[in-house]
């Protein structure tokens, strides 16, 4: 059984928010700045295959000014050492499930689904749209 990560570099975790199987996708807390944080760590076995972590760090530097207000912009990255990591912004707000379930507007959830639907288009055709999603 691995031990449970409670800091990434200078994040303490919150939570854990995803396991894949090349990375492992953290809610966390920039103590520096008092603000929340995602945080994406990769596994060892993907920090030892070059040509991901090459595409990795190609997609982290375009994404620290992405262009578009509703993709994430990168914070941070260590790309060396065992589990390099991403930190990006981390938007704190109520899924599309919950608004639909606490009773939303149907045409604020439809101009939400249009909002990702638009920044997800904008990542893909920039080659961003990759596994997190």
């Amino acid at each position: 059984m691995s031990e449970r990560v409670t800091h990434i570099g200078n994040y303490r975790i919150e939570r854990e928010l995803a396991q894949e199987e090349r990375r492992t996708v953290y809610q966390g807390w920039q103590m520096s700045l008092n603000r929340p944080v995602q945080i994406t760590q990769l596994t060892s076995e993907a920090a030892a295959d070059g040509e991901f972590l090459t595409r990795w760090k190609l997609v982290a530097r375009d994404l620290r000014d992405p262009g578009h207000p509703q993709v994430p912009r990168i914070l941070d990255a260590q790309f060396s050492g065992e589990h390099p990591y991403l930190v990006e912004s981390y938007l704190v707000a109520d899924t599309l499930a919950d608004q639909l379930t606490a009773g939303q507007d149907l045409n604020a959830s439809l101009r939400l689904v249009a909002g990702i639907a638009d920044a997800l288009g904008y990542a893909h055709k920039r080659g961003w749209a990759y596994g997190q999603l």
